[in-house]
């Protein structure tokens, strides 16, 4: 889970979870950051290793319109498999199953992710035979939520960073002042803000400096202050 937790971007961040599914062994894996309180919708972070034909057929068919599983990770908190659902399934439902099975996708199990600032979904298929799949199933949710939440935390940082570097547009700072600032809000000393940029701590320093200035604030305490009061960064 390291590498989940210290990815820089999104692509490094699907890299590290597709590598520790595998360890777990599951196969495919969709992860999908539906909301974050205060960074406006439509959010551009989703990543899939889903067999790429399965991915097209779901988009020129419009099955985001019938895929139950979404609705069911909106309703409930707990993990459930896609059989869950399928037994409950009306018609159209249960073709769209079915379609997906024939697409290599025959199990599954989804983690829904609610928390006070945001919204995700994770789901999962494991490797095997239709026997294996279902057994490593019957002990997956465990592994499966713990892989989800250390996903979502991450992302939801990133996106957040994100955001925080699209809104300091506005506020005149250089791209190199927003990262730092973006960083230096969410928690991290001047050292490690560095090693995450891969430059040097003066140089941190004096990014901090002038977006200070910028800001109009004496210290990085204020600054912090003044990116939340300006809504470059959410607070917490």
């Amino acid at each position: 889970m390291r590498e989940i937790s210290s990815a820089v971007s999104i692509e490094a961040l699907a890299t590290a979870t597709y590598a520790c599914a595998r360890d777990l062994g599951f196969r495919h894996l969709a992860y999908h950051l539906v909301k974050i309180v205060g960074c406006g919708d439509n959010l551009p972070t989703r990543f899939s290793n889903y067999p790429k034909d399965w991915i097209g057929r779901y988009q020129a068919r419009g099955y985001a319109r019938i895929d139950p599983v979404p609705r069911a990770a909106r309703s409930g908190i707990l993990p459930f498999t896609w059989d869950d659902l399928a037994s409950g399934a009306d018609e159209g439902e249960r073709a769209f199953f079915q379609d997906a099975a024939r697409h290599g996708l025959a199990d599954g199990l989804t983690v829904p992710i609610h928390c006070a600032k945001g919204f995700a979904i994770l789901s999962i298929h494991p490797e095997g035979s239709g026997l294996e799949r279902a057994d490593r199933l019957s002990l997956a949710a465990q592994a499966a939520t713990s892989l989800a939440l250390h996903v979502h935390q991450r992302a939801r940082a990133l996106m957040e960073q994100r955001v925080l570097i699209e809104r300091s547009i506005d506020a005149g700072l250089t791209r190199r002042e927003r990262d730092c600032v973006g960083w230096l809000c969410a928690g991290h000393s001047a050292a490690v803000v560095a090693d995450i940029l891969g430059i040097s701590v003066p140089t941190v320093t004096q990014h901090l400096r002038r977006a200070a200035s910028r800001l109009d604030v004496a210290n990085r305490t204020q600054l912090c202050v003044r990116a939340i009061a300006l809504g470059l960064v959410e607070p917490g």
